[in-house]
């Protein structure tokens, strides 16, 4: 509840924090793991400015419209390609395949949903989900 900001301050009460909570220390992801979310994370930008391009149509002079929908086509084979690389990389990569068929296990969870959580659970590797014995 310190109200004081200066870079001493500041080191001192995360210090304080530390000691106090003890957090685990950070690691960086793993190679596979780094891979999925960037692709992900791309993929995810992607079609959100498929969305922003789509809502902009409703709104644009008509002399736009033909580029607008150029943008909208080219966007979506960027998506095409990225879709089949995440697969790709989950195919190569025997660990998250293993995850992957897991997580598509539990009713609800599609392929699409499924791999949206690998790439943005950054520890789980540590979570019993990869140690959990196959039926």
């Amino acid at each position: 509840m310190s109200r004081t900001k200066t870079d001493s301050a500041d080191a001192a009460v995360i210090a304080r924090f530390c000691r106090v909570m003890q957090p685990q220390l950070w690691k960086p992801l793993a190679p596979e793991a780094e891979q999925l979310q960037q692709l992900s994370r791309r993929l995810e930008m992607l079609q959100r400015m498929i969305v922003q391009e789509r809502n902009r149509l409703g709104t644009a002079i008509v002399e736009l419209h033909e580029e607008i929908e150029a943008h909208i086509e080219f966007m979506q084979l960027q998506i095409d390609r990225l879709e089949e690389k995440v697969s790709q990389h989950i195919e190569e990569s025997e660990v998250l395949k293993r995850a992957l068929k897991l997580l598509v296990s539990i009713k609800g969870i599609s392929t699409r949903s499924g791999t949206r959580i690998l790439a943005e659970i950054s520890q789980w590797q540590e979570l019993s989900l990869i140690h959990i014995s196959e039926p």
